[in-house]
């Protein structure tokens, strides 16, 4: 087999650290006020009075200068944040496997489930020794204890939302650092504010940085309701095909389930085979689990395109539950169907987490009629990959 092709999903999401799911708009003025209760409160952060969120910054960079410390300081405030929100930055990138290596273990599967919300986020921001530049962005949950590196925190308070758009929308457009400004872009979808969808779909159509393009298109699946636009890019041959597979996955993380319709519809058009696998994973993402493993088994059965079909394969068993399952099955067992393909339904299978996967790998190994289909089963039960995943 050809090696292990990873494509990273959220890329500036998880990158930052985040995962995000979208419901109702009723508590993001809660988890404001709770982060800025939960800094005020911080026995570890210095507060900083002012106006305003200029004020404020300045405050603490001359604060901090005045202090005599010759080492990096964060700034810190929160403001109205999209409720279902999670913040970890443990949290690892979500890979799709397109192939896999003969003789290596596949990674973990990525969870199905949506994670909880966290209850106190707020915006870090890291300034060298001189205060004049932010050299690294973070989103921290303030409910879980951490040592911030061993810098002085300069704790800003709660701002508007509007002031905190502002704020980074500068840091996007000041032409610094790269890293600083695509990570300011996913916090930006983050806001609750109704001014943060029309500002990503700027920079979704506008900025020159391929960072910001694609962080942007990310986030505006991840603030949700923005499917017209996302298709559109899907289907605009101008767009380059990185923007166009981006949003792709972007209509997965929407998660809404109206969205699966908008994802089967393209993927029936004339698109590149790539921006397809990206609407395969994207589809199982959504929150309707049964629709979409009808929509992959159908793929899988009859897609154009062996690659497009295992692709299909591998998220039936990562992420539809029992009726994807089922598919998996019908596919090894049927004796007309392709090898490669059961192969890959094997390793689906293995790294599906269900009970009885053991049991019935096992079963292949021993009984199945054609070889290469048993050899499959024997190197997945070798490896281990047998493995129990929160669903």
């Amino acid at each position: 087999m050809s090696r292990l092709n990873a494509l990273t999903l959220f890329a500036a999401t998880l990158t930052l650290g985040a995962v995000f799911c979208r419901p109702a708009p009723t508590a993001a003025a809660a988890s404001g006020t709770w982060a800025a209760q939960a800094g005020a409160g911080h026995p570890d952060f210095i507060s900083v009075d002012g106006s305003n969120l200029n004020a404020k910054m300045a405050s603490a960079v001359k604060r901090a200068r005045a202090a005599g410390r010759q080492t990096p300081f964060w700034t810190a405030f929160a403001t109205e944040i999209r409720p279902g929100v999670r913040a970890d930055e443990n949290v690892r990138d979500l890979e799709v496997m397109l192939d896999a290596p003969a003789g290596a273990p596949p990674p973990a599967a990525p969870s199905a489930a949506a994670p909880p919300e966290s209850g106190a986020l707020a915006f870090f921001l890291l300034r060298g020794p001189e205060g004049a530049a932010v050299t690294r962005v973070e989103v921290y949950d303030l409910d879980k204890r951490r040592d911030f590196g061993g810098h002085p925190v300069y704790w800003l308070g709660r701002v508007s939302g509007a002031e905190s758009l502002g704020f980074f929308q500068t840091l996007v457009e000041a032409n610094g650092s790269p890293q600083v400004a695509q990570r300011s872009v996913t916090i930006i979808a983050l806001h609750a504010d109704p001014g943060a969808p029309s500002l990503l779909r700027r920079y979704a159509q506008g900025s020159a940085d391929g960072g910001v393009r694609g962080a942007a298109i990310l986030g505006l699946g991840q603030v949700g309701g923005e499917e017209a636009f996302l298709a559109g890019l899907v289907r605009d041959e101008r767009e380059p095909v990185e923007s166009r597979k981006r949003a792709a996955l972007a209509l997965g993380i929407d998660r809404d389930r109206a969205a699966l319709a908008s994802i089967q519809r393209l993927y029936e058009e004339p698109l590149p085979p790539e921006v397809k696998k990206h609407l395969i994973a994207a589809a199982s993402l959504n929150q309707n689990r049964d629709e979409a493993a009808v929509f992959l088994a159908g793929v899988a059965r009859s897609g154009a395109g062996l690659e497009l079909r295992k692709q299909a394969v591998l998220w039936l068993g990562l992420r539809t539950g029992g009726r994807g399952l089922e598919v998996l099955s019908q596919i090894v067992n049927s004796p007309d169907a392709d090898t490669e393909l059961q192969k890959h339904a094997v390793l689906a299978r293995s790294l599906s987490g269900a009970k009885e996967s053991k049991t019935l790998l096992t079963t292949i190994a021993g009984t199945h009629p054609k070889p290469a289909v048993r050899r499959q089963a024997v190197l997945w039960l070798s490896q281990g990959s047998i493995r129990s995943f929160n669903r």
